[in-house]
């Protein structure tokens, strides 16, 4: 027994000591940025196979960018050694998700997460966005067709969402000549970026809530009420695009301005600098009783997006009710943006009151820096806010040249079969099983039409276009939603757009893939050359 439990503690001692090494390696290998840290570490600790985020998508691009470090330019190769790979591995070895064993899909919502921080905050701005060959280097390490990739390019939108005003409109200054002498996949890039940062093109229906309760101060409501003036110079504010409201609470709540009376940005503005501060309660739960209401002219028959943002520096006076209410404007498909201010707030019940947790924005003070930090993120995302639309609910609209209308779809097991009739103009589709504004670079399936779509987005596309780990074939769940993007081409685009369950198309079949096209292009032509090959032998044969 004395021999056993010697040998135990050995063992115990070894596994011990040989752990405490790896943690040390894997620590040395976050902090030179070396690639083997995917593999030897998080390959190790969270096995996800080849498909898995370690390998499909850390190790492997870790690599290329070394590998492709001669084709940026200085600033270029500095963002890459200096800092970028190194933080994003530091991010996964510091996570609770590596620290714990987490499972394959919270290490890639995780590491996904971290990109856009670690891509900032390492000269992502400068040193990449205000530079057309890095961009065209960046984009040419990415593949084509992968379905990380598609998650990685996302990123790079993410990440330019977070750059300076100054730095947008250095590049936006830009981005113009740049279109003109480039090609391809570096052009689509150019043009997504472009569209994402030069303004919101999509109409919304916005309504700000206002906290004017007695912890906020008179000096604090002004500087929300320039940030909410700020937000809307973003839009477009007419009746046919963005229309705006907004609901003030304190002890009480009302509606200010009732969406929509003012469809002009100039004199949106004055509206709300004329809005009077009062004191009082924070009866948050008032506020989001009355958004319905505030909501009563909507156009979601046209695909316009409900959406609140609602700024408070606090806890509500009646948290229980507060946690009562939210809820019920979610189940109205009206999507709520919480943003919190200074050191008093209360992070749960922000998250309680958003519609998704990533809708939560923390503003450290009333200082107009930190509300600028923060403005052209929200702007952006609050423009990207999809349409929650049933199947079989019928939408009727037109739209302008470059204009969006972003929807989401809860995807049923059988599919559903998308039909848009076309009476004027021209649209491109682009869907998504995980991105909610999907471009040409991150779209799952692509259409464009000048007179109709008919198309079956079929339960095999989805298991095509999501991750799955060691063979595991996922199947649409109750919770899986297709995000739709529809796109005018033309000056005025006009369309009616409906969908079913399962396939209803012409004939029972339609694209599945958004490489469909190219790949009938390319047999068609193999076959030509096969046929052609065969007519040269015959001749020779003779």
């Amino acid at each position: 027994v004395k021999m056993a439990l010697q040998v135990f503690i050995s063992l115990a001692a070894l596994t011990f000591i040989f752990g405490l090494g790896n943690a040390q390696d894997c620590t040395a290998l976050a902090a030179a940025g070396n690639c083997d840290f995917y593999p030897q570490c998080v390959e190790t600790r969270i096995p996800c196979g080849s498909t898995g985020y370690a390998l499909d998508y850390g190790n492997k691009y870790c690599r290329r960018l070394v590998k492709s470090l001669k084709c940026f330019n200085s600033e270029g190769r500095a963002w890459i050694r200096n800092g970028v790979r190194n933080c994003l591995m530091q991010e996964i070895l510091n996570s609770a998700v590596y620290n714990n064993n987490g499972t394959c899909q919270e290490l890639l919502e995780f590491a996904y997460g971290s990109h856009p921080d670690c891509y900032v905050e390492n000269g992502f701005c400068t040193d990449i966005l205000l530079s057309l060959k890095n961009l065209d280097c960046l984009i040419d390490v990415l593949d084509d067709s992968d379905i990380l990739t598609r998650l990685g390019i996302q990123q790079i939108y993410e990440s330019a969402k977070r750059c300076t005003q100054e730095t947008v409109d250095s590049f936006l200054s830009s981005v113009g000549g740049w279109i003109q002498s480039g090609t391809g996949r570096i052009n689509e890039l150019l043009t997504t970026l472009r569209d994402l940062l030069g303004g919101c093109e999509t109409g919304l229906d916005l309504v700000f809530v206002l906290d004017s309760s007695g912890s906020v101060g008179s000096g604090n409501f002004d500087t929300m009420k320039n940030f909410v003036a700020d937000v809307i110079t973003h839009f477009v504010i007419r009746d046919n695009s963005t229309r705006v409201g907004l609901i003030r609470f304190t002890d009480t709540a009302s509606i200010l301005i009732p969406l929509g009376s003012i469809n002009n940005t100039q004199q949106l503005t004055i509206a709300v600098n004329n809005i009077v501060y009062i004191g009082g309660g924070t009866r948050t739960d008032l506020a989001l009783d009355l958004v319905p209401t505030a909501f009563i002219n909507t156009r979601v028959n046209e695909g316009i997006p409900r959406v609140v943002i609602l700024l408070t520096d606090g806890r509500s006076n009646e948290p229980a009710l507060t946690a009562q209410a939210a809820p019920r404007v979610h189940n109205e498909n009206i999507e709520v943006y919480s943003v919190g201010i200074g050191s008093g707030i209360n992070e749960t019940e922000l998250q309680i009151i958003a519609s998704d947790p990533s809708y939560v924005y923390l503003i450290t003070d009333f200082s107009p820096e930190a509300f600028a930090e923060e403005l052209r993120p929200l702007q952006l995302t609050a423009c990207e806010t999809p349409a929650i639309f049933e199947i079989s609910q019928e939408l009727q609209t037109t739209i302008g040249r470059a204009q969006a209308t972003n929807l989401e779809y809860n995807f049923p097991p059988e599919g559903l079969t998308i039909k848009i009739e076309i009476s004027v103009g021209e649209l491109v589709l682009y869907g998504s099983f995980t991105i909610r504004s999907p471009s040409s670079l991150t779209a799952d399936f692509k259409i464009r039409s000048t007179s109709e779509i008919d198309y079956f987005v079929s339960p095999k596309l989805y298991n095509e276009s999501v991750i799955t780990y060691g063979g595991e074939n996922r199947q649409a769940s109750g919770d899986t939603s297709v995000f739709i993007t529809l796109v005018g081409q033309e000056d005025i685009n006009t369309f009616s757009l409906n969908t079913t369950y399962d396939d209803t198309t012409t004939g029972g079949s339609s694209i599945v893939h958004p490489l469909s096209l190219w790949t009938t292009s390319f047999i068609a032509c193999l076959v030509m050359m096969i046929s052609f090959s065969g007519g040269i032998m015959n001749m020779f044969a003779v």
